[in-house]
């Protein structure tokens, strides 16, 4: 399952621009959200814990590469840092809200189970192609 947004973002020298990113989610990976970057280069994908994004709507949340929290006007900003850079990114919170009532609609919270023997035949076969 997965949902296209457009973010607002910032890098540390202070350039402005649009993104397109997807979020995806998948019960195969029940803790995780994949966020894809899309750029005219090459597309950077992101992992980043569903719980962290759940508290992210209503407090600060994440205390490593990725942080989330709410700010003024119906935005949550989302925070990603690695040895290449960083970049802060603004979501509508409309967007996120809609999208992860999809995933707790397909794994509530507390009912995530991992199949250890499908995800790796997934994640064996995504590496052969």
């Amino acid at each position: 399952m997965s949902h296209d947004v457009l973010l607002r973002c910032a890098t540390p020298s202070g350039r402005r621009t649009t993104l397109a990113a997807t979020l995806a989610y998948a019960e195969l990976d029940p803790y995780a959200v994949r966020v894809v970057f899309h750029s005219p280069h090459d597309d950077v994908a992101w992992l980043v814990d569903r719980e962290l994004l759940i508290a992210g709507l209503e407090v600060v949340a994440g205390d490593g590469d990725v942080r989330a929290r709410p700010v003024a006007a119906g935005m949550i900003e989302l925070r990603f840092r690695s040895p290449a850079g960083s970049l802060v990114a603004l979501l509508p919170r409309t967007d996120l809200d809609v999208f992860l009532a999809r995933t707790l609609d397909l794994v509530p919270l507390g009912e995530e189970r991992i199949d250890a023997d499908e995800l790796l035949v997934a994640l064996l076969a995504s590496e052969a192609e």
